[in-house]
């Protein structure tokens, strides 16, 4: 039997004929190609992750949970792989930030308030064994609008949901801010039991 290649397909969610490439694989269908356009079903994808956050965020750590070897392992095995490549991007990516963070820190930034923040961050991590990210709130490199890095613009959320926020601005529910009284009583006891300010480990510099 003869093999049919398929060149061009319709999507059945903008009907238009577009040709194979702009269909991702799919072998539960006869044409091997996804129903829908990559554009028509990242669309669908984003208005199902919207509407259903708490639910994908909710099945995502159960799946996270419970294989945490297994994603272990395939973290290291891809690290090894990609060890060149994905520190060529991290560099570029880090230089970029920095450049970002330098021209959108104003004169009158609190860089000592911007470190403890960050502070903090480790801090949560250590104690309760999860991972938390330092997020801007109003992103520095948002679509429509641009953040300044300010310790008022910095909240303290799971790196699940900063992975899900992206450079959006959302209403995302923040673990701490510098206005969060366990913020302030852990800041305040380290100061105390230091006997001076906290230092800054935040240095912003030019790449």
């Amino acid at each position: 039997m003869q093999r049919v290649t398929y060149t061009i397909k319709r999507c059945s969610a903008c009907k238009l004929i577009k040709q194979e490439s702009f269909f991702n694989v799919d072998n539960s269908n006869k044409s091997k190609l996804s129903s829908q356009c990559k554009q028509c079903k990242h669309k669908t994808q984003q208005k199902y992750l919207s509407e259903n956050k708490e639910k994908v965020l909710f099945q995502v750590r159960a799946y996270r949970d419970s294989n945490k070897e297994r994603i272990n392992a395939r973290r290291v095995e891809l690290y090894n792989q990609n060890y060149e490549h994905t520190r060529a991007i991290r560099t570029a990516t880090n230089v970029k930030r920095r450049a970002n963070q330098l021209k959108q820190t104003p004169q009158w930034a609190d860089l000592e308030k911007i470190a403890q923040v960050y502070e903090y961050a480790r801090h949560l991590q250590q104690q309760y064994s999860n991972k938390y990210h330092v997020d801007h709130i109003i992103p520095l490199q948002g679509k429509y609008v641009r953040g300044l890095h300010t310790a008022e613009n910095l909240q303290i959320i799971d790196a699940l949901s900063n992975m899900y926020k992206g450079n959006r601005l959302t209403d995302t529910e923040p673990v701490a801010t510098i206005h969060t009284h366990e913020f302030n009583v852990y800041i305040s006891n380290r100061r105390a039991s230091s006997g001076h300010r906290c230092h800054s480990t935040i240095q912003i510099q030019t790449p």
